[in-house]
């Protein structure tokens, strides 16, 4: 979440930020795909922040140096 706090966090985004960087990258978010995921998870914040993405095509594959 944007502006949150703490130790060693890797990604202190907005989701619909990452959403954007992930479409950006070629990633189409599957809803359906994380209920299971978040249903199942023990921790709150699992809960509400794991979202599966799918590549929208091998076209899209976009090489960096990350």
């Amino acid at each position: 979440l944007s502006g949150q706090g703490g130790l060693s966090h890797v990604n202190n985004k907005a989701f619909e930020d990452v959403r954007r960087l992930m479409l950006n990258k070629g990633f189409i978010l599957n809803v359906t795909a994380g209920l299971p995921l978040r249903s199942a998870a023990a921790a709150s914040w699992l809960k509400n922040n794991v979202h599966v993405y799918y590549r929208e095509s091998p076209d899209t594959l976009v090489e960096d140096n990350a």
